[in-house]
């Protein structure tokens, strides 16, 4: 886990960065989604927005490239019946302490080995 100081200077980092982005709305989504992931050291993550009428307008996954069929297949999950939905749809902070058995976190056969353990937290 990175130090108080280490944290700001990520912070500090990712704001410079940000400003100085040209205007594509992808790139700001990844630079925020990577330096937020090693603000707090997260390996694997995602960052999906969602349209008025709750159609996914952008979505970044965060982590190895590898099995890419298995992560979106689990990422498409976490939207329609897992975590990602939950939150977008109650718009309210969900924390899962363990992914291997929580239901909100479907264990799909093809998910990669690395996104079987672990804990979640969906930020609306």
């Amino acid at each position: 886990m990175l130090t108080e100081r280490q944290r700001l200077d990520a912070l500090y980092k990712m704001s410079r960065i940000l400003r100085e982005q040209d205007a594509n709305l992808q790139n700001i989504l990844q630079t925020s989604l990577t330096s937020s992931a090693e603000i707090i050291g997260a390996k694997h993550g995602c960052l999906i927005t969602f349209h008025k009428d709750d159609r996914v307008n952008n979505k970044l996954i965060l982590g190895p490239q590898g099995n890419l069929e298995g992560r979106y297949a689990l990422w498409q999950e976490l939207i329609s019946r897992g975590l990602i939905g939950r939150v977008h749809h109650a718009r309210r902070v969900i924390v899962i302490h363990d992914i291997g058995t929580d239901q909100r976190w479907p264990q799909l056969t093809t998910t990669p080995d690395e996104l079987r353990t672990g804990s979640a937290i969906g930020l609306p």
